[in-house]
């Protein structure tokens, strides 16, 4: 049986199957990405997860790879570049989002995408 264990060691491992799997599967997320992104304006996706944060920018860059080869419209390639982050691997995660959303609604600071990040 594969488990993600053993897939995550095997993509680090550059096996070819595995990084099949990977490509293929990864391609029907970054399309919903770029579906949320037109529908509702998320300009910003991080990623979390054990899975997420064992491949880190393995798997980033295959999700910013398939997006170019899609397509996200209003955004050129430096926006495009950091549309998708990998998440800090902590408890944090939910309290850092919600203090920056509190702080950008009183005005404190701006929003990511509004100071040009």
């Amino acid at each position: 049986m594969i488990c993600n264990e053993h897939l995550i060691k095997a993509i680090k491992n550059k096996d070819a199957f595995a990084l099949e799997i990977l490509e293929k599967t990864s391609w029907y997320l970054a399309n919903v990405m770029q579906q949320i992104h037109l529908m509702i304006g998320v300009d910003r996706f991080i990623i979390v997860g054990g899975f997420a944060w064992a491949l880190g920018g393995i798997y980033r860059g295959v999700l910013v790879k398939h997006l170019k080869r899609i397509g996200v419209w209003g955004l050129e390639p430096k926006k495009l570049a950091r549309f998708i982050q990998i998440g800090a691997n902590d408890d944090m995660m939910n309290l850092r989002g919600m203090g920056e959303y509190v702080f950008w609604q009183s005005g404190r600071i701006k929003q990511r995408s509004e100071a040009g990040e």
